[in-house]
């Protein structure tokens, strides 16, 4: 009995030893260890490539909108502005920018109404909205064209310049050869004169000439008839005649004071 006791005592406490040993051990695992390989170093071309895009990713954020006061204009379109033929080729002209290549030929371009407009071209005082000009481009008048067109646009901008050779007045369609020979058109300058006042509706035309080709009496009255002179409610077109010889006839400077125009006769000072 003794024996059996001291075993049974023994095998206690090896059993409570062993317990001792291994609970407080228990539900704790052994910590696991990842082994990763390397990473693959990338190529130089290809870090350029990931660093363009995402420079291209940053660009295309979209930015905060800008509060913007709305600003009310009552400027008319320059899409919606009423034509004005305009005559270019001169290179000494100030053309604000309107012509490409000016000087190889004669053009049109098509600017707004400016306007009631005032000036001085020489010693007459003119008033016009729309000024049209017919320049008698003659050898003895060309000398003094140039000076004469840059005056012009600046005293009147969006004027309507024509040029014609000689300065003789016939009907448009005449019934009847002139009394001379001419190496010219005779009804040029009343072609002009009608082309101004009826296409495009200038209500001002100055007439730079010398006046030495004469006229007939069907050109005067088609001329009276073209001004508005005798039309009854409706202003007419003022003629201002600049002439660097001789003076107008007696019915040719009716006609220019009916219209309401004026005239300068005598050489350039």
């Amino acid at each position: 009995m003794t024996a059996w006791a001291v075993s049974a005592a023994a095998h206690l406490v090896l059993i409570l030893v062993l317990l001792s040993i291994v609970l407080p051990g228990r539900g704790h695992r052994p910590a696991s260890f990842v082994v990763r390989a390397p990473e693959k170093l990338e190529e130089p071309k290809e870090l350029e490539r990931k660093e363009r895009t995402r420079s291209a990713r940053k660009m295309l954020r979209p930015v905060p909108s800008l509060a913007i006061n709305h600003v009310t204009s009552s400027a008319v379109s320059p899409v919606f502005l009423n034509p004005v033929d305009v005559t270019l080729g001169d290179e000494n002209l100030p053309l604000s920018g309107f012509a490409e290549g000016v000087g190889a030929s004669w053009e049109t371009l098509s600017l707004q109404d400016f306007g009631p407009q005032q000036s001085k071209i020489g010693k007459m005082f003119i008033r016009a909205r729309r000024l049209g000009v017919i320049l008698d481009d003659s050898p003895s008048m060309s000398p003094f064209l140039s000076d004469l067109r840059r005056e012009i646009r600046r005293g009147f901008k969006g004027s309507v310049i024509r040029e014609v050779t000689g300065c003789f007045l016939d009907v448009t369609n005449p019934t009847k050869p002139p009394p001379q020979l001419f190496y010219y058109d005779p009804a040029a300058v009343m072609r002009e004169f009608q082309d101004l006042i009826e296409k495009q509706k200038v209500d001002a035309i100055y007439w730079f000439c010398d006046l030495q080709d004469g006229e007939t009496e069907d050109a005067l009255l088609q001329l009276k008839s073209l001004l508005g002179t005798r039309r009854v409610g409706k202003r007419p077109v003022k003629l201002f005649v600049r002439s660097l010889d001789q003076k107008p006839g007696d019915e040719l400077l009716e006609i220019i004071k009916m219209s309401g125009g004026d005239v300068e006769v005598g050489p350039p000072e």
